[in-house]
């Protein structure tokens, strides 16, 4: 399962103004090595084709009782 949320910010850094365009983009998927795998080439395929600095991932795990 996919969800995608979308919002804009100014920053200032050392004197030069970005505006972001900022996406997060959540992503449901089983805790195991190809997953994550997948994600890190996720990652660096979207900074490249989106110019960026750096993208974040962070990754949670939720236990259902």
């Amino acid at each position: 399962m996919r969800r995608v949320t979308k919002r804009k910010k100014l920053k200032d850094i050392g004197g030069i103004l970005y505006r972001d365009n900022l996406v997060k983009i959540v992503i449901d998927a089983a805790d195991d090595e190809a997953n994550r795998e997948w994600m890190r080439e996720y990652k660096l395929r979207w900074k490249e084709k989106l110019e960026q600095l750096d993208l974040w991932l962070v990754s949670y795990t939720i236990d259902v009782d």
